[in-house]
C-alpha cells in the first residue's frame, strides 16, 4: 500500500492509474488521488461521492474541481466537508455566503471569517496597501490614538501578531478585534500619513470622525462602521 500511497500523490502519475487507485479500497490511497494536481474532473466528481469526508475534504481543495462538485460538497452531511470549504479562500464567494447562513454555528463563522479576510484584502487592494515594518503611524498607535482600542489591547494583538508571524491588521481581522471596515479605515490613515498626503495629527481626526459618524456597535460596544 505503501507504493501506491505514493504513487497517487506523484503528479507525474499517468491519468488511467489515477483512475484505478481512485478506487483503491484504502481510504487514505483515495485521498492522496484526490489532492493530486493532476487528477480529472471525471475522477474528482467520483472522489467527491467517496464515503469517507477527508477525501471528499480533499477535492474541494483541488484546483480541478468544478463548481457543481463544489456546490454538491457545500450540501455535503458532513461538517467536516462543510467546515473544510468554510476554510478555504479560493472558493467562489457564492459558495462562502452560502456557507455563512449554515444551520451549524461553526461553519458560519468560519465562512463569515473567511469572507472578512477576503472582502479585506480586496480593500487593501484598492487603497494599494503593502504592509511595512515603517515607524512612522504604526497601526497600533494609530488605533490608540484615534481611541479604538486600548494600548493594553494593542500589546495583547502584537503578542499574537508576533508569535504567528501575522502583520497586525491581519492578527485584528482573524481575532475578530473589529470589523474589517474599522480596520480598513485606519490603514487608510497609516497610508495618508507614510504617504506625506495627511500629518499623522489630520489623519487621527478624520479616522475619529468616520469613526463617530459609524451606526454599528462592536462587540465592545464601541461605535464602528460594518463596512
Amino acid at each position: 500500500m505503501h507504493k501506491e500511497y505514493l504513487q497517487a500523490g506523484n503528479p507525474d502519475t499517468a491519468l488511467p492509474d489515477l483512475q484505478l487507485l481512485a478506487k483503491h479500497s484504502n481510504s487514505r490511497v483515495r485521498r492522496r488521488v484526490a489532492e493530486n494536481p493532476n487528477a480529472d474532473l471525471t475522477i474528482l466528481e467520483s472522489l467527491s461521492q467517496d464515503s469517507d469526508p477527508e477525501v471528499r475534504i480533499a477535492v474541494a481543495r483541488n484546483q480541478n474541481r468544478s463548481s457543481n462538485v463544489l456546490e454538491n460538497l457545500s450540501n455535503d452531511e458532513s461538517v467536516a466537508v462543510r467546515f473544510g470549504l468554510a476554510s478555504a479562500h479560493d472558493l467562489p464567494i457564492k459558495i462562502l455566503e452560502k456557507l455563512a447562513k449554515d444551520d451549524h454555528p461553526y461553519i458560519s463563522s468560519r465562512a463569515e471569517r473567511t469572507l472578512e479576510g477576503l472582502f479585506l484584502e480586496e480593500a487593501l487592494k484598492e487603497i494599494s496597501f503593502v504592509h511595512q515594518p515603517q515607524e512612522e503611524a504604526k497601526l497600533g498607535d494609530v488605533l490608540v490614538r484615534a481611541e479604538i482600542l486600548t494600548k493594553e489591547q494593542i500589546n495583547q494583538y502584537l503578542e499574537t501578531a508576533k508569535a504567528n508571524g501575522l502583520p497586525l491588521g491581519r492578527t485584528l481581522v482573524q481575532s475578530r478585534a473589529l470589523p474589517r471596515g474599522v480596520i480598513v479605515m485606519a490603514l487608510q490613515a497609516q497610508l495618508q500619513v507614510r504617504k506625506k498626503i495627511k500629518s499623522l495629527e489630520n489623519a487621527i481626526d478624520e479616522l475619529r470622525q468616520k469613526i463617530k459618524t459609524s451606526q454599528i456597535m462592536n462587540s465592545t460596544g464601541f461605535m464602528v462602521s460594518k463596512v
